[in-house]
């Protein structure tokens, strides 16, 4: 990571804090959360309460029986767009509440 000169990339130094901080897992939460938000689409966010990251684990509140009916019948296309999203897999599962 560290070159002759002791320079770091930009990439390698942004790594290297986050590892530092021990807050890598903190920002993949947060991209997780986000992507969310990105492909769930509008009506859906609309009826978002909550969205929280536990392990691998993808913790979505609605306020609507019917759309979390939905939702689980959608559950794999929404895990792999969230995936996709981030740029690896994080999320193996999505539970709905």
């Amino acid at each position: 990571m560290v070159r002759k000169d002791n320079t770091y990339s930009m990439k390698e130094a942004i790594s290297l804090l986050l590892k530092t901080y021990r807050i890598e897992g903190e920002v993949e939460r947060s991209k997780v959360i986000s992507a969310y938000y990105d492909v769930a689409g509008e009506l859906i966010v609309k009826h978002t309460l909550s969205v929280k990251m536990k392990n691998d684990t993808l913790f979505v509140a609605v306020d609507n029986a019917a759309l979390r009916n939905e939702l689980v019948y959608s559950r794999e296309q929404l895990l792999f767009l969230i995936n996709e999203k981030v740029g690896k897999e994080i999320v193996r599962n999505v539970v709905f509440r």
